[in-house]
């Protein structure tokens, strides 16, 4: 049922590419600030542990829904591979919790999402309202770009905002 959910990147190509900082606090290391009312979802193919919020690197990706054009349909598996020592860590404020779970058995999503029931981290961190999706690359609770795991410059985004140059 929800095949036709699943990535693909030159679908997706355009609005990754256009993801260059706008809508998001990302380039003037302003702290991100997780919610603190969430709640985990879990389905069998989840393979990593509940992230730690805490962690020195992390890519934190928001997503109000789980359409294909949804940044949750990105290789985050891929990545986690090339860097291991970084959190992963995915918030959801849509409604449908049901359909998610369902979305993530179908697609093998490998991690726990944290459901913002309340919106918090929406409010707390976006500054445009109307996106549906951004991922933040955050080093020491601090904001420094946007990172999409479909980006082809993505990689050395994250080398660069993670370890210099």
């Amino acid at each position: 049922m929800w095949k036709f959910l699943r990535f693909n990147p030159l679908l997706c190509l355009p609005l990754i590419c256009a993801c260059s900082g706008e809508g998001g606090r990302s380039s003037d290391h302003t702290p991100l600030h997780h919610s603190p009312n969430v709640k985990v979802l879990t389905v069998s193919a989840t393979k990593f542990e509940v992230p730690d919020i805490d962690s020195r690197f992390q890519v934190v990706t928001f997503a109000a829904n789980f359409t294909e054009w949804s940044f949750l349909n990105s290789p985050w598996e891929k990545s986690q591979a090339d860097f291991p020592e970084v959190e992963y860590i995915f918030y959801y404020s849509g409604d449908d919790t049901v359909g998610l779970k369902e979305w993530m058995v179908e697609n093998k999503f490998a991690y726990p999402i944290f459901h913002d029931y309340k919106g918090e981290f929406k409010e707390l961190n976006i500054v445009d309202k109307k996106l549906t999706s951004i991922s933040f690359l955050v080093k020491d609770g601090k904001q420094l770009g946007l990172g999409h795991a479909a980006n082809p410059t993505y990689k050395e985004k994250l080398k660069r905002a993670f370890y210099g140059d």
